[in-house]
C-alpha cells in the first residue's frame, strides 16, 4: 500500500510513468521501494526507487548474481564524475545495486539529437570523463565498457547567480575488472568502443579503457564511428566536421596515441593523460585562417602614420 501510495503522489506530480515493473518486488529488504522501470539493458534492468530509510529517490539495477563481484569493486569510488553507489545486496538468483539517482542525459543520446557535440563544449565534458577515469585506475578498476552512452550529462543551476554547471559522470561499472582480477575482458563490452585486446578476449588493463575513451571523443566530436581501418585522423576530423569550431592541432597526436592497437604504445592511464588534455585545451592554437596571422601587420601598418610627428 505505501509503495503505490508513493507512486501515486509522484505520478499526480509529474516525476513517474504509468510502467511495467515486471516481476521485481514491490518492496526490497523493507527499505527500498520500486517505482518505476527506467531501463533495461544487456547488464540488467535499472528501476527509479524509494529509500524510505534516507528519504530520498535513488536509482536500483538488478542484475544476475554473477555479475555482483564486479559491481561491488565500484563501492569503493567516491568521485564527483562518477555515479555513487549507495548499497549491493543478494537476494536469491538476483542482485541490487543502490545508486545515485542522476537527473541527466547521456552523451549518446545527445549526438543522436544533435549529431555531434561541439568542441568548445566537449573540451570541458571530456576533461571530467578522462578525471573521473582516472580516479578509478587510480583505485586499480578498469572500467571494461567505456562508450557514449555510460557518460550521463547532469545538468544543474545555482540559484544565487543563474549559472548553469554541467556535470559528467560514468555509469555503468559493470563490467569493472580490479587488475589483480584474471577475468578475461570481452563479456558485455560495446564492440564499437572496444580494444583490439578486448575484442580478441585477452585481459583488460587502464590502456583499454583509453582506446575506448580516444574512440568514444572522436564518435562525440564527428557523430561518426572511427574506423578500425587504418585513416587519417585529421581528414576524418576535418570531413566530419567542415563547419564545427576548429580543434588544436595539439590533439591529433594524443589522440593517436589513445588509438594505438599495441596497449605499450597507448598511455598507461587516465592519469598519464589528464595533464596533457588540460594543455590542449589551455592552448591559444585552433588553427585560425591565416589572415588571424597578417591583421596585426595590417593594423600596424595602419596605425604607424598616425604616430609620425607632424611636418612642419
Amino acid at each position: 500500500h505505501q509503495r503505490y501510495s508513493i507512486r501515486r503522489t509522484l505520478m499526480m506530480q509529474g516525476y513517474l510513468n504509468d510502467d511495467d515493473l515486471d516481476d521485481v518486488e514491490d518492496i526490497i529488504q523493507n527499505r527500498y521501494i520500486v517505482l518505476q522501470k527506467l531501463m533495461r539493458g544487456g547488464m540488467g534492468t535499472l528501476y527509479q526507487s524509494w529509500d524510505n530509510n534516507l528519504h530520498r529517490m535513488i536509482a536500483i539495477k538488478v542484475v544476475h548474481k554473477s555479475q555482483i563481484s564486479a559491481e561491488i569493486l565500484a563501492c569503493r569510488i567516491q568521485h564527483k564524475n562518477i555515479v555513487t553507489i549507495y548499497d549491493a545486496f543478494e537476494d536469491k538468483e538476483k542482485c541490487y545495486i543502490c545508486m545515485e539517482l542522476i537527473q541527466g542525459i547521456n552523451l549518446e543520446h545527445i549526438v543522436h539529437k544533435y549529431t555531434k557535440i561541439p568542441w568548445t563544449d566537449l573540451r570541458n565534458y571530456f576533461l571530467q570523463m578522462i578525471q573521473g577515469l582516472a580516479f578509478a585506475h587510480e583505485k586499480n578498476i578498469v572500467h571494461g565498457d567505456i562508450k557514449p552512452g555510460n557518460f550521463l550529462l547532469e545538468t544543474s543551476k545555482i540559484l544565487e547567480t543563474q549559472q548553469i554547471i554541467t556535470n559528467v559522470k560514468i555509469i555503468d561499472f559493470g563490467l569493472a575488472v580490479c587488475l589483480s582480477d584474471t577475468k578475461k575482458g570481452l563479456q558485455y563490452a560495446t564492440k564499437e568502443f572496444a580494444s583490439p585486446e578486448q575484442l580478441a578476449g585477452q585481459p583488460l588493463t587502464p590502456a583499454s579503457d583509453i582506446y575506448s575513451l580516444g574512440k568514444t571523443f572522436l564518435y562525440l566530436l564527428t557523430g561518426k564511428l572511427f574506423p578500425a581501418s587504418p585513416m587519417n585522423l585529421k581528414k576524418f576530423i576535418s570531413d566530419s566536421s567542415p563547419h564545427q569550431n576548429p580543434v588544436p592541432s595539439s590533439l591529433y597526436p594524443m589522440i593517436e596515441k589513445m588509438l594505438q592497437n599495441e596497449p605499450l604504445r597507448r598511455y598507461k592511464n587516465a592519469g598519464q593523460l589528464q595533464p596533457e588534455w588540460e594543455n590542449i585545451i589551455k592552448t591559444k592554437d585552433t588553427q585560425l585562417p591565416y589572415w588571424w596571422m597578417i591583421l596585426p601587420i595590417v593594423s600596424s601598418l595602419t596605425i604607424l602614420p598616425f604616430l609620425l610627428p607632424s611636418p612642419p
